[in-house]
């Protein structure tokens, strides 16, 4: 199940990443985009850091076998997804992929935490 949760992280982390640098850099960099846009999108740059920093963290907490601190830590990914959920439609449907991948590793997580759950 590590190894599971791991390439899962992973992928989110590189998805969230490429997201960022393409979708998001372009709405900002797009000149017609108003400026009170472009302070909301700045919130989501800085949040889908966060996110990454996040999954980084529960990435390090899963190879440890700290997997309290990894629950807590893809907990802070969601979070951090949400913050953006209200932008556009390509926004939106990037934040239900990464709230579902967020959410599939979470109820591993806590699977393996209690197995009884």
């Amino acid at each position: 199940m590590t190894h599971y949760l791991t390439e899962h992280m992973s992928a989110a982390v590189k998805m969230v990443e490429e997201f960022s640098s393409t979708t998001l850099a372009k709405r900002l960099n797009d000149p017609s985009t108003d400026d009170y846009t472009k302070k909301a999108l700045h919130v989501c740059e800085e949040m889908y850091r966060n996110a990454v920093q996040a999954l980084n963290n529960g990435m390090k907490s899963v190879s440890s076998g700290d997997f309290f601190q990894a629950r807590t830590e893809t907990h802070a990914f969601i979070n951090n997804i949400n913050a953006c959920g209200d932008s556009s439609m390509e926004f939106q449907t990037f934040g239900e992929w990464a709230r579902e991948v967020g959410g599939d590793c979470l109820a591993k997580i806590v699977e393996h935490i209690d197995p009884e759950e």
